[in-house]
């Protein structure tokens, strides 16, 4: 094991203050991690975390292939210790399904010794591969982020649990190192470089194993706003549906007539009442309504199951059955039966259901076709269900999604997936829209 992955291993062992102290003694790299999000046809979001401050950092970015004398520029910001020396910038004005290399110019040094990228979403899906999972230690270097980046998705859906760091008091800086130590990985980190990322997070990359948005105390509140600040920080994502700072992190995208979802089921989660919280609730509801027409298909990434039978014990949608009901309830009322399909994680497994078990309308109508997909890099568990398709429980696991549209039919392809690269005995399903 090389001396980097031994120091991210030992995590559990030494603590995060130590992990860091190894971490900043082995740095000799003017930028600890770069990556992308929020892509669409004709732009994307780049994060970078430099090792130190810097008064004047610039964004470089090319069509791939090309040279870097004839690259882009964008405007100068400054990185500054406060924001854990991360900067961040909004490309727009790209050209859709073309690939564009990255960089960022610290005071005057074009830093290019570590190649990033990303393709920008196709204005159509006439052929585009999506993959997801979820639950991965924290700064695993497992060959399954390779298998990841083999598939060369448009876009790479993390579903929870980036880390296993509990971080459970506000601590700002502590959360920022949080998400650079699992950029410490050489896997992970060569496939954020390569793939853009749209993430959720789940209860132990939030607060904590089963937490929740309980604001009760002064030290709750504080800690569930500096959670969603340092998100906002240091993950591309995409525009935040309820705006800017102490706010749930959900938000949509598009990929062609498919509209993704992503819903934040830990922030504003008060248990026994509502795992979305009403503002965020309403807002799924106006976000579908609102673009039905132009989307076929809506894929909502939900980072806890959906399926089981109710249990108001259950960290599960199970554990909120009538807030369960309302949604399904809303699907069929807007006609949106055979047009909603759920993604999730948190159970380590690979899953499907074709809609048999997944149907929680009043009396039935609305049958919701569910793929769970785990874990990354964590010992099997089982949860939900149960499942048509059957589970998988195991680490080194994700979930791909094939989405092709001819402009009349919208045909999607599930199947799970090992590190091999090779799809899971009985974890494929498809259906039509």
């Amino acid at each position: 094991m090389n001396r980097r992955r031994f120091m991210v291993a030992a995590a559990g062992v030494f603590g995060l203050a130590a992990l860091l102290r190894r971490l900043r003694a082995a740095e000799t790299w003017l930028v600890r991690y770069l990556w992308s999000g929020a892509v669409t046809p004709t732009g994307a979001r780049v994060v970078a975390c430099l090792s130190r401050s810097a008064e004047r950092v610039r964004w470089a970015f090319v069509a791939d292939k090309a040279d870097w004398k004839s690259a882009a520029f964008t405007e100068a910001i400054a990185a500054r210790p406060e924001d854990g020396n991360i900067v961040a910038f909004t490309l727009t004005g790209l050209k859709p399904a073309t690939t564009y290399r990255y960089a960022v110019e610290v005071d005057g040094r074009l830093v290019t010794e570590s190649p990033a990228k990303f393709t920008t979403f196709p204005e159509t899906t006439n052929d585009v591969t999506v993959c997801f999972a979820s639950c991965a230690s924290t700064g695993s270097d497992h060959p399954v982020f390779d298998a990841v980046g083999n598939q060369k998705p448009a876009v790479f859906l993390h579903m929870g649990d980036f880390h296993y760091l509990d971080i459970i008091p506000a601590d700002r800086n502590r959360r920022l190192e949080g998400y650079a130590a699992v950029h410490a990985s050489s896997t992970q980190r060569k496939l954020y470089r390569q793939v853009p990322i749209a993430y959720m997070w789940d209860d132990h990359d939030f607060l904590g194993s089963d937490s929740d948005g309980v604001a009760e105390t002064p030290a709750q509140a504080a800690a569930i706003k500096d959670a969603r600040l340092a998100y906002q920080t240091a993950i591309p994502h995409y525009p935040l549906a309820l705006g800017a700072g102490d706010v749930p992190i959900a938000q949509a995208f598009s990929l062609g007539r498919v509209r993704f979802v992503l819903t934040d089921a830990r922030s504003a989660r008060l248990p026994g009442k509502t795992i979305l919280g009403d503002a965020q609730k309403k807002w799924l509801k106006d976000e579908v309504r609102a673009s039905k027409e132009k989307h076929r298909l809506f894929v909502w990434i939900s980072s806890v199951p959906w399926t089981g039978k109710a249990d108001p014990k259950a960290d599960t949608w199970a554990g909120f059955p009538d807030e369960r009901t309302e949604i399904a309830d809303f699907f069929k009322a807007e006609g949106l039966a055979g047009r909603v399909c759920i993604l999730s994680g948190d159970a380590h497994m690979l899953a499907i259901d074709d809609g048999s078990h997944g149907d929680f309308a009043t009396g039935g109508g609305m049958p919701i076709p569910v793929f769970q997909a785990a874990a990354l890099d964590r010992k099997g568990s089982d949860k939900g269900g149960p499942f048509s398709h059957g589970t998988k429980p195991g680490r080194g696991q994700f979930g791909r999604m094939r989405i092709k549209d001819d402009g009349t039919k919208l045909h999607v392809e599930w199947a799970g997936m090992n590190a091999d690269g090779e799809v899971v005995k009985g974890m494929e399903h498809a259906f039509t829209v």
